[in-house]
């Protein structure tokens, strides 16, 4: 099916085709790739942040600075190199770790975070509206909620495997426990989510 001449849905395209579009200038597209993977990126700052009590960044400032990145990169992805999600979850790793040296340092100068103040304020309205919107959403609450319950293992459980779509044998070699072992934790977790109204929809793989 030609999407671009086709009616279907922008909703309804795969994911690798909108990053396609989206490289071509489709607005339409990039929007749509946006409100697809906020939720995932939202939660992953929020597991990883709670996973790294020791400095205080805000999952949504967070997410809102790896959009501003990756909108003035975006001409540079290559959509058949990779998913659009393993992309994205590259510059949040690059954004993660700022925070933590910012965090590091910032006793001896506030300047890091005055100029990520800046930077942020030129984020497009339309990418913070849609983080803030998800930031209230229910779903994200039922997931922050329990993340806050967790210990190490379950958060990076959620993060390696949940989110950013790692295999699981390759999880429970990093997590330093048997595969089985990682499987039965990983549907302990999906079973606590649904039982509290999570829809796991954060979890698909993407198409």
């Amino acid at each position: 099916m030609d999407l671009a001449n086709d009616s279907v849905r922008y909703s309804e395209a795969p994911t690798s085709w909108l990053a396609r579009q989206a490289v071509q200038g489709d607005l339409n597209a990039r929007n749509e790739i946006v409100e697809r993977t906020m939720p995932q990126l939202l939660a992953w700052f929020a597991a990883q942040i709670r996973a790294s009590r020791a400095f205080g960044a805000e999952p949504l400032d967070c997410v809102n600075e790896v959009w501003m990145r990756a909108l003035a990169r975006f001409n540079t992805l290559d959509p058949d190199a990779g998913n659009i999600r393993g992309w994205l979850f590259g510059i949040a790793r690059n954004v993660l770790n700022e925070h933590r040296y910012r965090a590091m340092r910032r006793n001896a100068s506030s300047t890091d975070d005055q100029t990520v103040e800046r930077a942020l304020s030129a984020v497009e309205d339309s990418i913070t509206r849609v983080s803030e919107v998800l930031a209230r959403s229910e779903q994200h609450q039922i997931l922050t909620k329990l993340l806050d319950t967790l210990d190490t293992e379950d958060t990076l459980l959620i993060t390696w495997h949940g989110l950013e779509g790692r295999p699981l044998g390759e999880v429970a070699v990093q997590l330093g426990i048997t595969r089985d072992a990682a499987a039965k934790r990983w549907q302990r977790l999906l079973k606590e989510l649904r039982e509290r109204g999570h829809g796991l929809g954060l979890f698909e793989p993407e198409s």
